[in-house]
């Protein structure tokens, strides 16, 4: 090739290069562009930003430098497409960053020349993400009062939070069962994980199942292209407060109880089994004795559900509370 070609080969290459740096800094999910050794020749800000490196600190490196995935680099070499790899991005300051990668192989004549990565939060951590209602706000130290039966109640929650037992907390309206239960989950060994509460009462009865076993794209009319996770999946590794359990329509209770029993759930419209790893706080203001007498409530998840039974007295009877 003479040298009139070569730079004009120099020139298309800036410009495709360009164009590209245009094209990856519109996109907001961090993006990677290799060669087919798995070196890093491209990225976008993004990547920066989740990296908390500078282009001229990524650019040339390996991949697996970045991105901690086993297959990840064979996937590369190989020219093979992926649609959904699961992968852990390490920050400079040691934060773990994890997402799905789709790799779309970069083929000239059939020959691997590269691949571009692009990197999306999955679905279920991007719900959790989403709002802070995940996170608690309240310790024991906002449980009013100070008279010998609150004394009892903080001691006894600090002793049960430890355990992985099911709770069932009772008292009237307005007493500060949430506090109570936000509290237990910031005691225990789950509290790095999320705190996610449901309101039985203030859920629509035909939104509700949806609401807690999360659906499938297809399921109903109106539901999201490629479904969503319900509250048992975004509480995964943390605990699920299920607020007026005592207003679930009986036949969710029966759902609920198989859960219990076998710690995995399906989506509404799915078929695939999902393994559940929450600790479950229930709470009502309702006397479920004379509702199960009443066959109202399941007398089966009342037990499952009163392993733990904590009352959180009204403010009436903490006597040394002052208003």
């Amino acid at each position: 090739m003479d040298k009139v070609n070569m730079e004009a080969s120099r020139k298309e290459r800036l410009r495709l290069l360009r164009e590209i740096e245009g094209l990856l800094s519109f996109i907001t999910d961090p993006v990677l562009v290799v060669d087919a050794e798995g070196n890093i020749i491209h990225t976008n800000s993004a990547t920066e930003q989740v990296l908390q490196r500078s282009q001229i600190m990524i650019i040339q490196k390996n991949v697996t430098d970045f991105v901690e995935s086993k297959p990840l680099l064979q996937y590369v070499k190989q020219g093979k497409p992926v649609a959904n790899l699961h992968v852990r991005i390490v920050s400079s300051g040691g934060t773990n960053h994890y997402f799905s990668c789709r790799l779309h192989p970069l083929l000239v004549d059939t020959q691997v020349e590269g691949a571009i990565l692009f990197l999306t939060k999955p679905v279920l951590r991007q719900e959790q993400e989403k709002s802070s209602r995940y996170g608690t706000r309240f310790s024991l130290d906002d449980i009013i009062g100070s008279s010998s039966a609150i004394t009892a109640l903080k001691e006894q929650a600090r002793k049960i939070a430890k355990s992985e037992s099911t709770v069932l907390i009772r008292g009237e309206s307005g007493t500060g069962k949430e506090v109570l239960a936000q509290s237990i989950h910031r005691l225990s060994h789950r509290s790095n994980g999320p705190f996610v509460a449901i309101n039985c009462a203030a859920i629509p009865e035909s939104l509700l199942e949806s609401e807690l076993f999360g659906y499938e794209e297809g399921a109903f009319t109106g539901a999201k292209k490629g479904g969503k996770p319900g509250r048992f999946e975004l509480a995964k590794g943390g605990t699920l407060f299920l607020d007026e359990i005592g207003d679930m329509p009986l036949y969710l209770q029966a759902k609920l109880l198989r859960v219990l029993q076998e710690r995995r759930i399906e989506r509404v419209g799915g078929t695939k089994s999902i393994e559940v790893d929450v600790r479950i706080i229930a709470a009502t203001h309702k006397d479920l004795e004379s509702m199960i007498a009443n066959n109202q409530f399941r007398e089966d998840l009342y037990f499952r559900l009163n392993v733990i039974p904590l009352y959180v007295p009204p403010l009436r009877e903490r006597k040394e509370h002052s208003c």
